[in-house]
């Protein structure tokens, strides 16, 4: 609703900063969806050295993928503007770089999202997850409301990233709880 406000360029520059967002996180969200099935197993079997090692090597895993769709984000984001928006407006054009800059700089709290959301579920811990979803979902609401009001269209492109590297900082610090527990 906020983009709105800044008329039809914001509104297809963020449009298409979403679809590259989109793409970008299927790769996190897959990585994500194994480690349930890693998780699961080694948590059952009582094996939580093996858990604690997964996680710290599919971080660096992460790490290096985010690297390379951070720098393919900033190398060819005016071919993704291009591709994603049929006859780009001077606005898209001016728009859609702060937008696809934010959210790839915020890849890694999403990967550290799925990676950690999807452990604690596969250890038991569901309620930690669904407290951090309902902060996520507050905070991104609140700050997709205000930020715009303070800091124009740079409020709208951090306000999605900000709650995310919240939340991904509460899901690390609820694993880190739980595996020293």
């Amino acid at each position: 609703r906020e983009v709105n406000a800044f008329g039809d360029g914001a509104i297809s520059a963020y449009s298409a900063a979403n679809k590259v967002d989109a793409l970008f996180m299927q790769p996190l969200n897959a990585i994500g969806t194994a480690m349930v099935t890693y998780v699961g197993q080694n948590y059952g079997a009582k094996k939580y050295n093996r858990i604690k090692k997964g996680i710290k090597q599919i971080s660096v895993v992460q790490l290096i993928l985010i690297t390379i769709m951070t720098i393919a984000v900033f190398s060819i984001k005016d071919i993704f503007i291009h591709i994603l928006v049929k006859d780009p407006s001077e606005d898209t054009i001016k728009y859609a770089p702060i937008f696809m800059g934010f959210i790839a700089l915020s890849q890694l709290a999403l990967g550290s999202i799925f990676l950690f959301r999807n452990c604690l579920q596969a250890a038991g811990c569901s309620m930690h997850a669904m407290v951090v979803s309902i902060v996520q979902c507050f905070t991104r609401a609140v700050f997709a409301i205000t930020f715009p009001m303070l800091l124009g269209i740079y409020g709208v492109a951090i306000a999605t990233p900000i709650s995310w590297y919240i939340s991904a900082v509460l899901l690390f610090l609820f694993t880190i709880f739980e595996n020293d527990s």
